[in-house]
């Protein structure tokens, strides 16, 4: 488990460093505006009780990820947004995910590994990776619930 931790820190390190880098890179007006234009997509939120709304949101969010990850040397991040994109293309999966994500919000907590292994093997995520994403969604939700 120790290691998973260990991988999941040096990538969002690694994520947070190509990031900053792309602040110092030599982007044409255009490019900034394509970036600024999809990031503002972005932030009109969903209706968090409808599917095909959050759908329609994180086809945008991919948008805007295949963007800005196209701009970044690393190619973790290129790998996570064609995972997400696939995610968000299949069906299946990504009525399994979004019930998944409801339930933990609705309910309040995050469940167990043996909860989420099989939502885990159908998006081709590690289970444990998939609770700590699930820990950090409710944590944003309950954030921006009491605000």
């Amino acid at each position: 488990m120790d290691q998973r931790k260990d991988l999941l820190k040096t990538f969002l390190c690694q994520e947070a460093s190509a990031i900053k880098r792309l602040g110092t890179k030599n982007l044409n007006f255009f490019q900034w505006l394509s970036i600024i234009r999809k990031l503002m997509v972005v932030m009109a939120l969903p209706d968090w009780t409808s599917s095909s709304e959050v759908r329609a949101w994180a086809i945008n969010v991919v948008h805007a990820l295949k963007t800005i990850a196209a701009l970044t040397e690393t190619k973790l991040d290129d790998d996570a947004v064609i995972w997400l994109a696939n995610i968000v293309d299949d069906t299946e999966v990504w009525s399994q995910l979004y019930e998944l994500f409801r339930s933990v919000i609705l309910g309040g907590a995050v469940p167990d590994a043996a909860a989420v292994r099989g939502v885990a093997e159908d998006a081709e995520i590690d289970p444990f990776l998939l609770i700590q994403i699930l820990a950090l969604v409710l944590e944003a939700w309950k954030w921006w619930r009491s605000r």
